[in-house]
């Protein structure tokens, strides 16, 4: 199996000095080790992509990982003055809680499949197998090593996820809350877990219509709902512009084409089910993500197609 292993310095666990906490936390991927990474698009000025990070505990952790790449830009960008090339995989706290990262701590990963998902772990000045690592690993590298092969082994043995949710944490809300278009936010291809959270952040985790929610214990009685529809042959897309929270009850109406949203935001309920109180309440009710952006507003084009196709299909008469 193969690892991507580094030795974490001061700089990137955020030390000025030895005083910590005083800048951002990240971890710096040498050149030689893009390929064990999730790619980039030299079209888009920072571009950003996400990796989820399983780690000992079983939480399944979202995390930036960044091209700073003005170098491919300056040319055409007046506002940039330095050429930037350098990818940064950003850290978090509930990234550094569950490995304990910090400096001179060794970061470890690997990858069991396609997805862009890894299995990641540290090796800390404590543990027994440090001193070996900190002889044989002088710079970041991918290795093959048997020593890491029992190390992951005995981390990962009695591993049991967590239901299948993704940590997302502000950083990464914040990365797509705005309407600059210097990262691939239209090309950024999202997981259904991926789509769930950032849907339910963008509306509080409340119902869009009914801005409410049932909550019990960790779990939150919401659904995902997409807009221009996920099945065939439409294939609308898992991002956040193409999703709304919804009750049951008001996804399955609103997929039934019932209701749909206007032009201006608003809910508009077909005139055959208008007059039922259930659904006809909520006429004009304006529809307004929590967060700003785009990325997360419902798509002007998604709206649209959902009008035009699936508004009314429920009555077979029409």
């Amino acid at each position: 199996m193969e690892f991507f292993i580094k030795k974490l310095g001061s700089n990137e666990s955020g030390y000025s000095g030895d005083i910590p906490d005083r800048r951002g936390k990240f971890i710096l991927i040498p050149k030689s080790c893009y390929e064990f990474f999730p790619k980039h698009s030299a079209k888009y000025l920072n571009d950003i992509t996400l990796i989820d990070f399983i780690t000992p505990e079983g939480n399944v952790i979202a995390r930036k990982y960044d091209w700073h790449n003005a170098k491919y830009h300056i040319s055409s960008r007046e506002d940039l003055n330095r050429a930037h090339d350098e990818k940064r995989l950003y850290r978090s706290k509930a990234l550094d809680k569950d490995l304990d990262l910090d400096r001179d701590v060794f970061f470890i990963c690997c990858k069991l499949d396609d997805k862009p998902q890894y299995y990641s772990f540290s090796v800390t000045e404590s543990d027994e197998d440090y001193v070996y690592l900190n002889e044989n690993f002088k710079k970041a590298q991918i290795v093959r090593d048997t020593v890491i092969d029992s190390i992951f082994e005995a981390k990962f043995r009695s591993l049991q996820l967590k239901e299948d949710q993704i940590i997302i944490e502000k950083d990464i809300i914040d990365s797509f809350s705005d309407d600059i278009p210097n990262t691939a936010k239209v090309d950024l291809i999202l997981s259904e877990a991926y789509f769930r959270e950032l849907v339910m952040k963008a509306y509080g985790s409340k119902c869009c219509v009914r801005e409410d929610s049932i909550v019990h214990g960790d779990k939150i009685i919401l659904q995902a709902a997409h807009i221009k529809p996920k099945r065939e042959p439409y294939f609308g897309p898992n991002i956040p512009s193409n999703g709304l929270a919804l009750s049951y009850d008001l996804h399955r109406m609103f997929d039934e084409g019932m209701w749909t949203i206007t032009e201006q935001l608003r809910v508009l309920v077909h005139p055959k089910v208008l007059n039922q109180n259930l659904l006809g309440m909520y006429q004009g009710k304006a529809i307004a993500p929590l967060i700003s952006g785009t990325f997360y507003k419902p798509d002007p084009e998604y709206l649209k197609f959902h009008r035009e196709v699936e508004f009314g299909k429920f009555d077979t008469t029409r």
